[in-house]
């Protein structure tokens, strides 16, 4: 259950963002990645929406990490001492061109999956 309203509170956000922009899919990594890309790069911006988008691209990512923890077994194991940084590059490099128009969401839980598999 705590899982379910996890999940349900990032399409609402998603969704709202989404509506405050103006954008039709704002849950599409093409809408997010920019943020990432920022983040990664360490551009501090002055720009309200530019920080909220980097923003938004680690509360996704940090989302799905700490909704990983709740499940068994967990999807995905990253190492407790992974940083931010580390996590949304590793997002960043998985997410090529082509996979832009999917969910930005999907694309990221995918990317920790496969970077960081737990041991059975």
């Amino acid at each position: 259950m705590r899982t379910f309203i996890i999940s349900a509170s990032l399409v609402l956000a998603l969704t709202q963002v989404g509506l405050a922009e103006g954008k039709e899919d704002s849950s599409s990594a093409d809408a997010i990645m920019p943020g990432c890309r920022a983040f990664v790069k360490g551009e501090l911006s002055s720009s309200y929406i530019e920080g909220y988008m980097q923003g938004e691209c680690v509360g996704i990512i940090r989302g799905l990490v700490d909704a990983a923890y709740l499940q068994r077994p967990s999807p995905f194991c990253v190492p407790d001492d992974a940083t931010n940084g580390q996590m949304v590059r590793v997002v960043v490099n998985y997410i090529h061109p082509e996979k832009m128009h999917r969910s930005f969401s999907y694309l990221a839980y995918d990317a920790l999956k496969e970077a960081w598999p737990c041991k059975s």
